[in-house]
């Protein structure tokens, strides 16, 4: 009851102060911290006694008996899991660029993971997967070794002492639970929620779900307990586990809580209790139900990209499911992705929603492994009431319970979803916060045309704009995220809000007109614009017909592909096992050399716009950048975008001038300067290609704040 007080009382706590709970924080690590000192010892020498103290017969029974409960677990999770997802309404959804892109790929090392070089090394750094291997073979030889009574004993002594610390500490949860509770609560920013409403409700509903009813009334049908005895004896274990989103720190409350249920069989030194201590590191260190609901990001991001699995493919997630989440979710999750041929950039949301579903993924794993431990010492104690008919009624009461759970979720979701916003709308909302009077031109632009030269005098163009009232700015609609028309049809991106600065701080108005990329030169020669501001790469060709301002943002190249063959593109050597390619490649733009470099057997296709690649499949991939193939994969989210490893290269954006125009190329130049000591690049970076929102700054909503309009710096520092 303390426990839950704690929790109930951290919830309120958060709600009433908000921001200011942020500095329970420390209060809350410190007991997580506390419980982890003696976690990874207490199970070593669990697994080395459990395993040591067996008969090779009684071995083999826990081999033969355990595993098949471990599969039916599997079977029955990945069962209800794949239901769920039966919840789901559709929505299509991608990614703006993120710097994680330009980051190279590293595969997990599995030696690394489960074989400890130095088994001490591995305790320090908490690599459980290493621990339990090295403390399982130990224990395994240690059944053949016959003088081991002393020893066993002195094991006996360090797990007593181990079951001590951890029960002194488990006396503290209610301070520390309520400490967790109350920064989360306060602190959780729910608009990083936004676009995931549908997976998390589905994924709290069906932990929910699975946690605290099919599991617990399983265990009490097959053992003929009551609900509320099975749930009043892990209660502690599993709220702990959902308030420190840490399962680990509670395996030894779960011991607690099995033999407990069995007290009254007066048990404790049967064989089925000794077991208990190996059995229950072991499903841990096993994908439990709770690691095995992280599947259900697969199933919502396949129906949100419009690729929902069928029946083969649902056999495929199951199988390559089990064998990945041997290793973390985090680590498991790409691969997942990849393998069922869902968009990669998806992995990212995934991260965010970390946030809440770590919580009912560590809770469910304990319910998971008491379940579990529970119904294996029923089974080799006989205490499994017998009865087919008392079997099925479980099974369809279970099913009955779940079947009416997805439909009142699908009409819940299906109004939810109508609120649901996808990143391509955030790109088609993005606009310019403080414009200038500007008009827009239409019309096609020309095609090149020799350079010619303008009749105005050397060093007047800026005199003449100042005079005119009038920046004339040349801009390519299909540029984005540098320049393009949002949803209300307005002219915008990152340059496009540059060149409204420009205007702003020469006090005038703008005019865009529309061009050509292979057209810059003679347009600025011949003055049908004053300056280009759409993503123009600086290249030694261009430098010999036009001037430019210094570097403004340095991109990085890339290649768009189908995101089912992402995994092809990875490398460069990758690439080359796929035979000759076709490249598609803005017409005009820098990139031709570059992918004759990178790519000496690919086939160049030069294109007249980007939408042609995207909807007239005219080549295999295409040639940009990563940060405007990002904005492209949000309006085609088929697509990914591929650094691949090396690099293809860099490509730095600057703004040309026409040749004999050095008083606006000064004053370019300084005003360029000028914008990034007064960090107004670094903040249109973040909204145009990082597509971070304006957010207020005002702190988080509490009950002390904004309801009672005090002073809700009490526990912390608040913003």
């Amino acid at each position: 009851m303390l426990i839950l007080a704690g929790l109930t009382l951290g919830i309120a706590a958060g709600l009433f102060f908000g921001d200011a709970a942020a500095g329970l924080d420390i209060v809350g690590q410190a007991f997580i911290r506390l419980l982890q000192m003696s976690v990874l010892p207490y199970m070593a020498v669990a697994l080395i006694l459990g395993f040591g103290t067996l008969a090779p017969s009684d071995a083999t029974t826990m081999a033969r008996r355990g595993g098949l409960l471990i599969v039916l677990f599997w079977g029955t999770g990945l069962a209800a899991i794949f239901a769920l997802s039966r919840a789901f309404p559709a929505v299509e959804h991608a990614a703006f660029f993120s710097t994680s892109q330009l980051a190279p790929s590293e595969d997990d090392n599995l030696l690394d993971v489960f074989i400890p070089s130095n088994v001490f090394k591995a305790l320090a750094e908490g690599r459980v997967p290493a621990v339990v291997l090295f403390a399982t073979l130990f224990g395994v030889l240690l059944i053949k070794v016959e003088e081991k009574q002393s020893f066993i004993a002195g094991l006996a002594a360090i797990q007593e002492t181990l079951e001590g610390i951890s029960y002194f500490i488990f006396r503290l949860s209610p301070i520390g639970i309520f400490a967790l509770t109350a920064s989360q609560v306060g602190t959780l920013e729910f608009e990083r929620l936004e676009n995931l409403e549908v997976y998390l409700a589905c994924y709290a509903v069906g932990a929910a779900l699975v946690g605290l009813f099919i599991l617990p009334f399983l265990v009490g049908r097959l053992l003929g307990r009551r609900y509320g005895e099975v749930m009043g004896v892990v209660r502690g274990a599993l709220i702990l586990g959902f308030t420190s989103g840490n399962s680990l720190i509670t395996l030894p409350l779960i011991e607690r809580a099995v033999k407990m249920l069995f007290r009254d069989q007066a048990a404790e030194d049967s064989v089925a209790f000794r077991e208990v201590g190996v059995l229950i590191p072991v499903a841990y260190n096993l994908p439990t139900i709770g690691t095995l609901f992280s599947l259900l990001f697969i199933l919502f991001t396949g129906w949100m990209y419009d690729k929902p699995l069928d029946l083969p493919q649902y056999l495929h997630l199951a199988l390559a499911g089990l064998f990945n989440l041997f290793s973390e979710v985090e680590v498991a999750m790409p691969s997942l992705l990849d393998f069922m041929k869902l968009p990669g950039d998806s992995f990212q949301l995934f991260l965010v929603s970390d946030v809440l579903t770590d919580l009912f993924e560590a809770g469910l794993d304990v319910m998971s492994i008491f379940a579990l431990t529970s119904l294996y010492v029923g089974a080799l104690t006989k205490s499994i009431v017998p009865g087919r008919a008392r079997k099925l009624q479980t099974a369809v009461i279970i099913c009955l319970a779940l079947g009416a759970t997805i439909g009142v979720m699908r009409i819940g979701l299906s109004q939810l979803i109508a609120t649901v916003h996808t990143e391509k709308d955030v790109l088609m909302r993005l606009s310019i916060a403080s414009p200038v009077e500007a008009t827009v031109s239409t019309d096609p632009p020309p095609g090149p045309a020799a350079i010619g030269s303008k009749t105005e005098p050397p060093g007047s163009a800026l005199r003449r704009i100042l005079g005119d009232g009038v920046l004339r700015v040349g801009y390519n609609a299909e540029s984005l995220p540098f320049a393009y028309l949002n949803g209300d049809g307005q002219l915008v991106g990152y340059d496009i809000a540059m060149a409204h600065s420009l205007a702003r701080s020469l006090g005038v108005g703008l005019r865009f007109v529309p061009f050509r990329y292979d057209g810059i030169p003679s347009d600025l020669a011949s003055g049908r614009y004053d300056i280009a501001m759409s993503a123009v790469s600086t290249t030694f060709e261009r430098l010999r017909q036009m001037d430019f301002s210094q570097p403004y943002m340095t991109l990085h190249l890339a290649l768009v592909v189908p995101d089912y063959q992402r995994r092809h593109f990875r490398t460069r050597a990758e690439i080359g096992r796929l035979g000759p390619l076709r490249i598609a490649v803005l017409r005009g733009s820098a990139y031709v050399a570059a992918l004759r470099s990178y790519l000496p057997d690919a086939t160049p296709v030069e294109i007249d716009d980007r939408k042609s690649f995207f909807e007239g499949s005219v080549a295999d991939a295409m040639l940009t950048t990563a940060e405007q193939g990002a904005a492209w994969g949000l309006l085609y989210p088929a697509y990914t975008v591929i650094v691949p490893d090396p690099t293809i290269g860099e490509d730095f954006l600057a703004y040309p001038v026409a040749r004999g125009s050095p008083d606006l190329l000064i004053y370019l130049n300084q005003w360029l300067t000028m914008e990034r000591q007064r960090e107004e690049t670094t903040s249109a970076y973040d909204y145009w290609i990082l597509g971070k929102e304006a957010r207020s700054t005002a702190r988080r909503w509490s009950i002390l704040h904004d309801v009672l309009h005090l002073d809700g710096q009490v526990l912390g520092n608040a913003p």
